[in-house]
């Protein structure tokens, strides 16, 4: 199983059945109202991964956080304190909507919800994105993340090169 679709190599001319995005979300309340409670008893903290790539789609299903404000569709899906976002800043600056990576991840730490955070550098935009070196040369400006304007900007501190 690859997450919401079945994995065949064999199988590779079958059709995998669509998923909508409003039949993606119910699937994912349902999951985390029947999750959470336990996961608070045992104080467990699921973390959602964003779509990477973060496409409005592949091969015909929905993805789930592609876009910066889905996480925030998440948290009011289910409240709980232990429902967090692991935050792949890669995948953040590849979406092609909303805040930047830098803003996701400060609003993430004001709400504690960012339960995990994963440093990936992309330059550019879905469908149009490459990885990068994770403390290149190159500068925001140029469609990277400066990870040392992002401690600056986040934590106001000053950070040596």
């Amino acid at each position: 199983m690859v997450w919401n679709m079945r994995y065949r190599p064999r199988r590779s001319t079958k059709n995998v059945p669509s998923v909508t995005r409003k039949e993606l979300w119910e699937r994912a309340e349902f999951f985390l109202r029947n999750l959470m409670p336990a996961a608070e008893n045992e104080g467990v903290v699921p973390a959602a991964h964003p779509d990477d790539p973060p496409a409005d789609s592949l091969r015909g299903c929905a993805r789930f956080i592609n876009q910066p404000g889905r996480y925030f569709d998440l948290f009011n899906l289910v409240e709980s304190p232990n429902n967090k976002a692991e935050l792949c800043l890669g995948a953040v600056q590849e979406m092609s909507e909303g805040e930047s990576a830098c803003d996701v991840l400060e609003s993430l730490l004001k709400m504690e919800k960012a339960a995990y955070i994963h440093l990936r550098n992309v330059k550019g935009k879905v469908p149009r994105y490459r990885k990068t070196r994770l403390f290149g040369s190159f500068s925001s400006r140029a469609g990277g993340i400066s990870w040392r304007n992002t401690a600056r900007h986040c934590y106001n501190e000053t950070v040596s090169e």
